[in-house]
């Protein structure tokens, strides 16, 4: 009978808690989405927010561009007056970030049961109405 090896075993055990405990990890600080940062897109930095939610203060920095991206907040764990998300243009020019609706029917950002959440120096676009808001 082959002898069981602990040292090997416990190995394997922590692998695969800190694998399991790193991709379902609450958020806190800052992120940056756009190419080059942590989130190629605000799509994706939602969804890790609403799956993750957050253990402290978020800040989410968009990189300057135009985003053509719908996508829904969610109310997340861990939201309070503390814990707050920002989502922000980068460089704090709302004409440096664009969110484009190209689509008559749809609705760009959608905050669902969502709350402590800040939008600043961003801009919405409308192309089919040709309005614009900040």
């Amino acid at each position: 009978m082959k002898k069981f090896n602990t040292v090997i075993f416990l190995s394997f055990i922590s692998i695969i808690t800190s694998l399991y405990s790193d991709s379902y990890s609450q958020l806190s600080g800052n992120y940056i989405i756009g190419t080059g940062g942590n989130y190629l897109n605000i799509s994706s930095a939602v969804n890790d927010l609403n799956t993750n939610g957050v253990n402290g203060p978020v800040i989410f920095n968009i990189r300057s561009g135009s985003y053509n991206e719908y996508f829904t907040i969610s109310s997340f764990p861990g939201s309070s007056s503390v814990n707050t998300v920002t989502i922000r243009s980068q460089s704090g020019n709302a004409s440096d970030v664009i969110l484009i609706s190209d689509a008559a029917d749809s609705v760009l950002l959608k905050i669902n049961g969502a709350d402590n959440i800040k939008l600043d120096n961003i801009t919405f676009t409308d192309t089919i109405n040709s309005t614009s808001q900040r």
